[in-house]
């Protein structure tokens, strides 16, 4: 069994990694923590889909599976 990413996945998670480390690096935690979770931030990440991940395109979703909803939310954590 081949547990590696698939190269769409792989490109969804270099995706995402690169949105967390412009808007929430390390460096910018003292800043961000003086700063409450904003509607603009919780709206970037539902027009990139975060919220629907598991939902399908039908439903308004994205129509991801399990490993893709784990890759985002493990480059979110």
């Amino acid at each position: 069994m081949d547990f590696q990413l698939s190269e769409d996945q792989v490109a969804l998670q270099e995706g995402l990694r690169a949105f967390v480390e412009d808007h929430y690096a390390f460096d910018k935690i003292p800043e961000i923590e003086k700063q409450p979770f904003t509607r603009e931030a919780w709206g970037e990440l539902a027009e990139m889909g975060v919220f629907a991940l598991r939902l399908p395109e039908a439903e308004g979703g994205v129509d991801l599976g399990m490993v893709e909803a784990s890759v985002v939310f493990q480059e979110l954590g």
